[in-house]
C-alpha cells in the first residue's frame, strides 16, 4: 500500500485533473504557482474546480518567486510580489510557500534527482522542502480523516453517511 501518491498535473482545470478526482479517493491539493497574473488566473480555475470535487486545497506554493543575489546577498523580486497572499485570503489556504529561484532545480529535475538529496548543504532549500514536505503530509493526513464517506444499502433503501473525522 501507498503511503501517498503525489500526482503532478499540468496547470489549469483540464480533463486529466477532473478524471483523477473522479475515480481516485484523492484527498488534497497542493496548487503550484508562479507570481505572474496569467498563472494566478490559472490557479484560481484550479482551485475552484477542486472544490467542487470536493477536493480541499491545502497549500499554495509560489514558485520563481524571489532570488537572492550571489554578491550582494539582497533578495529581489524580477516578477513583482506575486498574488500567494491574495490566495490565501481569498481561499482561506493555511499553508503558503515561497520558492527562490535556483540554477540547480532545472538542472537536478531533469536528471530525476530531488535537489535536496543532492546539495544537502544548501540549507536554506533543504529547510524549505522539508517544511513543505511536513506541513503537506500533516494537513493531507487531517484532510483525508475529515472526508466522509456516502453508501447506499438497498435492503434499507437508505444512503449512509459517516464522517470518520478524528478530532
Amino acid at each position: 500500500e501507498l503511503d501517498y501518491l503525489i500526482i503532478d498535473t499540468p496547470p489549469g482545470t483540464g480533463d486529466i485533473q477532473i478524471t483523477l478526482c473522479q475515480e481516485l479517493p484523492i484527498s488534497s491539493s497542493v496548487i503550484v504557482t508562479t507570481p505572474q497574473k496569467l498563472s494566478f488566473m490559472d490557479v484560481v480555475k484550479g482551485i475552484e474546480m477542486f472544490d467542487d470535487l470536493k477536493v480541499p486545497t491545502i497549500a499554495v506554493v509560489e514558485n520563481m518567486a524571489y532570488y537572492t543575489c550571489g554578491s550582494c546577498k539582497t533578495l529581489h523580486r524580477p516578477f513583482g510580489i506575486g498574488y500567494k497572499n491574495m490566495l490565501v485570503t481569498q481561499y482561506g489556504i493555511k499553508n503558503s510557500y515561497e520558492l527562490p529561484m535556483h540554477s540547480d532545480y532545472s538542472k537536478y529535475s531533469d536528471m530525476g534527482t530531488p535537489v535536496v538529496l543532492v546539495l544537502p548543504e544548501h540549507t536554506d532549500l533543504v529547510s524549505q522542502f522539508t517544511k513543505i514536505a511536513q506541513d503537506v503530509i500533516t494537513e493531507s493526513s487531517l484532510a483525508k480523516s475529515a472526508k466522509p464517506t456516502i453508501s447506499y444499502d438497498p435492503k434499507e433503501g437508505k444512503v449512509i453517511f459517516k464522517s470518520e473525522k478524528k478530532v
